[in-house]
């Protein structure tokens, strides 16, 4: 795979998401796209240092977090 295809789905998927990761700061914040615009979005395998972490999103635009510490601040706007 070419270097530019596989940085294009990272950008895609920081784009619909609207994710930003702050590792020492122990956040995530998420902006998404409201409504979605492919409809539902479950992305799965998400870093946060170690950690793997998933977004889902309906398509009304209800996001949900699963996988990360307990003591990792998400900021869902």
């Amino acid at each position: 795979m070419q270097a530019w295809a596989a940085a294009s789905a990272v950008a895609l998927i920081t784009a619909v998401l609207g994710l930003v990761v702050d590792v020492p700061g122990r956040r995530i914040a998420l902006s998404p796209m409201r409504p979605a615009p492919s409809g539902p979005v479950t992305v799965t395998g998400l870093r946060f240092g170690a950690t793997r972490f998933t977004v889902e999103i309906d398509a009304a635009g209800k996001v949900g977090v699963s996988g990360l510490p307990v003591d990792v601040e998400v900021d869902i706007r």
